[in-house]
This record gives structure tokens, C-alpha cells and sequence, in this order.
């Protein structure tokens, strides 16, 4: 990077320190000190008083998630896109059994249970 500042303008503010510098100037009073950090002790502890939180309410897991969800809207549409999916998945459409036996080809029937009696009850 470049500097931009101008030599010249610090020569004469340096000359201007200088002259500043060779000045007698008289240090501040004991009085004078005494009622800055004063004013400065009563500031601080202002600041202190003002940056204390008062009352604020935790806020538990489960309401950070309710309104991560968007509270009762949030949490509507996604039960009613829950329960679509269940339905769809469950008691699926015709229109949607033919467009998987074109994309999948023919579906297949697994027979979880016995037709026949499992107990041999019948006589």
C-alpha cells in the first residue's frame, strides 16, 4: 500500500508539537484531578448499573425450535405436508400407481402373511 499523507503537512505539524512542547505550561490543579476521577469513578459505575441485563427470560430448547418453526403457522403447514405424504404414501393415487409401472416397470405384491391358516385349525 501507498501512503497518501503529504511530508509537508507533517513537517508543519510537527514543528507545531515542537513549539507546543518548549511551552511552561502549569500541570492541572490537585482540586481539578481529583473532581475528573471523581466524575470518571461516577460514570463507570453508571455504565455498569446500565449494562447489567435485568429480567430476561431464558429461553428453552424447545422454544427456540417453535420458533425456528415459525410458530403456529410454521408448525401447521408442516403437519398438513406430513400428513399428505403419509396419505400419499399409504393410499397411493391411480395416477401415480400408473406413472410408477411406466418409470419402474410392473410392481411387485409381497405377501407379508400366510394365506393359508398359520395355525392349521383348519380342518
Amino acid at each position: 500500500m501507498t501512503d497518501k499523507t503529504d511530508p509537508k503537512s507533517e513537517a508543519i505539524l510537527d514543528v507545531l508539537f515542537d513549539e507546543r512542547r518548549a511551552e511552561d505550561v502549569a500541570p492541572p490543579s490537585d482540586a481539578l484531578m481529583a473532581r475528573m476521577m471523581a466524575d470518571a469513578s461516577a460514570a463507570l459505575a453508571d455504565a455498569a448499573q446500565e449494562a447489567t441485563p435485568v429480567g430476561i427470560p431464558r429461553r428453552s430448547p424447545i422454544a427456540g425450535l417453535w420458533a425456528a418453526l415459525g410458530g403456529w403457522l410454521g408448525a401447521g403447514g408442516l403437519a398438513a405436508a406430513t400428513l399428505t405424504g403419509l396419505w400419499v404414501g399409504i393410499a397411493q393415487p391411480a395416477a401415480l400407481d400408473s406413472l410408477n409401472d411406466a418409470l419402474l416397470g410392473q410392481s411387485q405384491t409381497l405377501t407379508i402373511f400366510s394365506t393359508t391358516d398359520p395355525f392349521g385349525s383348519e380342518g
